[in-house]
């Protein structure tokens, strides 16, 4: 089994929906939507806190990478406020990775796993 089966593998049987590889270049149509945007959006304003544009190019930050693992989870299966949607993402809305939450608890596995 290569790695990436091994790692598709791992992340199917924590229970995220999908699994892809890709690489580490700048995110050019992230960087572009994000950078077409108004600097201040539905009262919030880009800080070194909240920054939307900072993951979007990774050898920034690390230069050693070679790849990005991206894991997909599937937040279309809840109910969301219609006045919510559209306005913050879904993920925000359904935000588990808090310390007992099960998607934290995922994650950790899962970066357990990668070590």
């Amino acid at each position: 089994m290569s790695l990436k089966e091994a790692i598709r593998e791992k992340a199917l049987e924590l229970g995220f929906e999908d699994v892809g590889f890709t690489g580490v270049e700048p995110l050019g149509l992230y960087i572009q939507e994000i950078e077409s945007r108004p600097t201040e959006m539905y009262g919030w304003v880009q800080t070194e806190q909240f920054n939307t544009l900072r993951g979007a190019r990774p050898r920034e930050k690390y230069d050693w990478a070679r790849s990005l693992v991206v894991l997909i989870r599937n937040y279309h299966r809840r109910a969301f406020p219609p006045q919510m949607v559209g306005v913050i993402g879904r993920c925000y809305q359904v935000d588990e990775r808090k310390e007992h939450g099960s998607e934290y608890q995922r994650i950790v596995d899962f970066i357990r796993f990668l070590k």
